[in-house]
């Protein structure tokens, strides 16, 4: 079947055209693509066939591109040549050719793989659907499109979404459906509000906490040196009972030990009235510090719906 409608395409004499250069150019081309035909090498011959069309658009070059496209198993593009063929020879009145491109196109429409592409729910600003890189009409959406046996890559973007794709494989006669999905938002649909301003206890809690840090840590340090003090002048009390040294290097262990005592009692005296007056002074700040306003605002993302509630400290 094959060998015979290939040899009627190429019995048809071609029309003249008046751009002669590229109807010589397409007639070249058909040729070496009719001997690369004759030899099985298909797909180069379908690229030849393919620029002769575009040169120089002819009934005979669209029948012999069907039946090339035959072989490599791409019916669908087959089948819209053929289709093609069927058009260009009804408008030259050639109803012999229309109706070897007519057969061509019904013989092979059983084994179409057809795919349709579902339309989204809610149709977003900027839509943009590719099939394998080329672009998907909208028009052409929810109905069934004849697609060449393969993998067919379907791309899905639009303005302030995020794109979308998927690979689907179709063999001869299969019919499948790409639903669009509604496509993510690039950014939340909401955020957490921040609070709005700043609640007038806020500093003075701050000041507090540090003041109550702060003189916790004084006093502390306050009663490391008092007992360091103890320390000394019992060692005072061990070197010299009852204020009697029973030798020099005593009296001057009791004079040098003493001198720390002192040293070590005055400073814990002024850090820990020091550091007392602070943790004090933080705690009634804390203490009087105005409530901290609660903060409510809504929390809406792609899977949860709610409030966030701030509270004072």
């Amino acid at each position: 079947m094959i060998v015979v409608s290939l040899g009627l395409a190429l019995c048809v004499p071609r029309a003249a055209r008046a751009d002669e250069a590229s109807a010589v150019a397409a007639e070249s081309l058909f040729r070496e693509g009719r001997a690369l035909a004759d030899k099985g090498r298909f797909e180069e011959a379908c690229g030849l066939f393919s620029r002769s069309q575009q040169l120089d658009p002819a009934v005979g070059t669209l029948l012999n591109l069907g039946e090339c496209y035959e072989q490599v198993d791409k019916l669908a593009t087959a089948w819209l040549a053929y289709r093609q063929a069927t058009a260009l020879a009804v408008t030259r009145n050639d109803e012999r050719r229309a109706s070897i491109a007519r057969s061509a196109a019904a013989r092979i429409e059983p084994r179409l793989a057809l795919l349709s592409i579902a339309s989204p729910k809610a149709t977003p600003p900027g839509l943009t659907v590719t099939r394998n890189g080329v672009r998907v009409d909208p028009a052409a959406f929810d109905a069934p499109l004849p697609v060449d046996p393969g993998l067919q890559t379907i791309e899905v973007a639009a303005d302030e979404r995020k794109s979308w794709q998927t690979t689907v494989e179709l063999r001869e006669g299969e019919r499948k459906t790409v639903q669009i999905p509604d496509l993510d938002p690039t950014t939340p649909v909401a955020q957490m509000s921040a609070p709005q301003d700043e609640s007038p206890g806020d500093t003075q809690r701050a000041v507090a906490i540090g003041l109550e840090i702060g003189g916790g840590a004084v006093l502390a340090a306050g009663l490391v040196f008092g007992a360091l003090a103890f320390v000394r002048w019992d060692s005072v009390s061990e070197v010299c009972p009852d204020g009697k040294c029973p030798s020099e290097a005593a009296r001057l262990r009791k004079a040098s030990d003493a001198d720390e005592a002192r040293t070590f009692s005055t400073i814990s005296s002024v850090a820990t009235a020091v550091g007392a007056i602070g943790l004090a002074a933080g705690v009634v700040l804390h203490l009087t510090a105005p409530e901290r306003r609660v903060s409510v605002a809504p929390l809406v993302d792609r899977t949860a719906l709610g409030l966030a509630v701030t509270l004072g400290l």
